[in-house]
């Protein structure tokens, strides 16, 4: 019968695979209000109510609760006319536009 090993195997740190950024905003301060217990009841009370992606033609459920105007460029925090839920793939599409939008600039 094969007997188990007694170490756990573990990759080496120089071969782990980092791709996702720390963090996605352009002003690192922002990144508090997402750990906030306001954003997390804003966020339930926004998806419950709306829980479907809003962009035309996609009927995907909403993972994802966006702002319009990203707060980084003025947009309002807060105000639920800023917000929308999008889908996976929706959101990502929207966060390409952005950040290909600010290279330009």
């Amino acid at each position: 019968m094969p007997k188990m090993p007694d170490k756990k195997y573990r990759i080496p740190e120089a071969k782990r695979v980092h791709n996702k950024p720390k963090n996605w905003l352009k002003n690192q301060e922002h990144s508090n209000i997402y750990h906030s217990t306001r954003w997390r009841k804003l966020r339930d009370w926004y998806m419950m109510n709306n829980p479907v992606c809003i962009i035309p033609g996609c009927s995907r459920a909403a993972k994802f609760l966006d702002h319009k105007d990203p707060i980084g460029d003025g947009g309002a925090i807060w105000d639920t006319n800023n917000l929308q839920g999008l889908c996976s793939s929706c959101n990502g599409r929207k966060t390409a536009k952005q950040k290909s939008y600010t290279k330009k600039i």
